[in-house]
């Protein structure tokens, strides 16, 4: 089994030469967080994660890291599964009396999501390695 050994997060911020505008704000610098998912068997596999707040993210990738090491990297569906069965409430799970944690903030819901996502991503670029095929074709892609 490809175990998951590691995870770790790279963010990256670039000035822009020319600010840009949302309908919500003015952006003077393009970011995004690389996601590395490091297995016990030499994969490693990139996600990408855009967001803010930057630091935010990263950290929660960071506490996700120690639910899912040791996990199989290639069971990308239980992963994102156990992960996301953090943020939802559940009968019972108020302030952890089912063993659990208690649901995760909903305050964080964007970042902790956008965490899950990275990771996710990652796992399927192993997957495709492992695989010795592009992602695009794991998922039924021709082209």
């Amino acid at each position: 089994m490809t175990k998951i050994a590691d995870v770790r997060t790279h963010a990256i911020s670039v000035p822009l030469k020319h600010a840009l505008w949302t309908a919500h704000e003015e952006l003077r610098t393009s970011g995004l967080i690389l996601t590395e998912v490091r297995t016990d068997d030499g994969l490693v596999g990139y996600g990408e994660i855009h967001g803010s707040p930057m630091r935010k993210i990263c950290d929660w990738v960071k506490r996700f890291a120690e639910v899912i090491r040791g996990m199989d990297a290639l069971a990308n569906a239980a992963v994102w599964e156990k992960l996301f069965a953090l943020t939802s409430p559940r009968p019972g799970g108020i302030k952890g009396r089912d063993g659990l944690p208690p649901p995760l903030p909903r305050s964080e819901r964007p970042q902790i999501m956008a965490a899950i996502a990275g990771i996710d991503i990652a796992l399927w670029d192993i997957k495709g390695k492992a695989a010795g095929m592009p992602v695009y074709r794991l998922l039924g892609g021709e082209n």
